[in-house]
């Protein structure tokens, strides 16, 4: 993810330019040495997703930012650490596997249940609080990717139904109610990855 002129990098390293930097780091774009923001994941980081001065993170982690914070966080963008008074539901049994960000967090992944309801591979979350939402596209496989773009929530994966609309691997969704629109591109496999231009 980048922010002005800083890069945010997550995944399965726990040193950067011979820093150590446990599964995140920020970089510096013209030297690429990390900053001292230093959250110091236990596990590693599979999506990030900015907001202003936060930035939310997915992965395997079970304390990041000084803070017991199970599989998602949020942290501050200059000291690193969890914000106070966010807090997710547990998703499980699967994993979350992509985030996004606009007037909610976004999730995808493998997972069925967030906290105790049932959110069959999407969910949304409160920006504010972490709570869950009532937005439930209710995919019937895998979310690999999810981008956002005038409230809209692209989903890539390796499902073949979402949003109450049959969408093979692909599909468009209202970051409002979280139903399918009629764009379907009817991916002949599995979309692991996509970006948003125009």
């Amino acid at each position: 993810a980048l922010n002005s002129n800083q890069l945010y990098a997550g995944g399965q390293f726990t040193s950067v330019g011979g820093v150590r930097r446990n599964y995140i780091a920020v970089l510096d774009l013209v030297t690429g040495m990390p900053t001292s923001f230093n959250p110091n994941a236990n596990g590693s980081i599979v999506s990030m997703a900015l907001d202003g001065t936060s930035i939310y993170v997915a992965g395997g982690f079970t304390s990041i930012g000084n803070a017991a914070k199970k599989y998602l966080a949020k942290l501050n963008t200059s000291s690193g650490n969890a914000v106070t008074g966010w807090t997710a539901p547990l998703v499980f049994p699967g994993s979350v596997l992509t985030i996004t960000v606009a007037d909610k967090l976004y999730i995808g992944g493998t997972f069925t249940t967030v906290g105790n309801s049932l959110r069959y591979r999407t969910a949304a979350l409160n920006k504010s609080n972490g709570n869950l939402t009532s937005w439930n596209p209710n995919a019937n496989g895998g979310v690999n990717v999810l981008t956002v773009s005038n409230n809209l929530i692209y989903a890539g994966g390796y499902f073949s139904e979402i949003g109450g609309s049959v969408r093979n691997g692909i599909a468009a969704l209202s970051a409002t109610n979280g139903k399918a629109t009629p764009w379907n591109p009817d991916s002949g496999g599995e979309v692991t990855s996509k970006t948003v231009a125009g």
